[in-house]
């Protein structure tokens, strides 16, 4: 995971440089075990890739003045359980949720969710899809090829100046 633990790094270095008021609401990453328990009741596996994120950091606070990305929540393992239980119970043809969806990024209205699906092998990259609305109906595509291609971008845009402070 040394990619995905650069990326980090060099994200909050961005961050730091041009949001810095964002690097203090980044919560203490996690053990294998506590992400392990929060992940018991999800159907399949998700990546080394999304472990070591969570073990980076667990989410964003959520009384923050700002997001690391522009509208979207960091969301905290413990919350973005409570959204997968909470999704999954939701039935019908209309459900908007699918079992091995777990949510990353959450916009602040909750119209978009950026989420990880589970992973047949461990070691594989966790390509990041978007579930969010257009033209009024529901819609999945794929974002980022991976969790660390999405950190990457991220870190390019502060570093660049595309996203500052004012922004999120």
């Amino acid at each position: 995971m040394e990619p995905l633990v650069a990326t980090c790094d060099w994200l909050v270095t961005q961050v730091q440089l041009h949001a810095a008021l964002l690097v203090p609401q980044l919560q203490p990453g996690l053990s294998k075990e506590v992400i392990t328990a929060h992940l018991a009741d999800l159907h399949g596996h998700l990546s080394q890739e999304v472990l070591a994120f969570y073990g980076w950091h667990n989410g964003q606070a959520l009384n923050h003045d700002g997001d690391l990305m522009p509208w979207h929540l960091f969301v905290p393992l413990e919350r973005a359980r409570r959204v997968y239980q909470q999704t999954l119970g939701q039935r019908g043809p209309y459900a908007r949720w699918h079992e091995t969806w777990w949510p990353i990024w959450i916009d602040e209205d909750g119209r978009q969710t950026h989420f990880v699906a589970s992973q047949p092998h461990p070691h594989a990259a966790s390509p990041i899809y978007t579930l969010g609305t257009s033209h009024h109906r529901q819609e999945v595509w794929m974002a980022y090829d991976s969790l660390t291609t999405m950190l990457a971008t991220l870190a390019a845009c502060y570093a660049t100046g595309a996203y500052w402070l004012a922004w999120t």
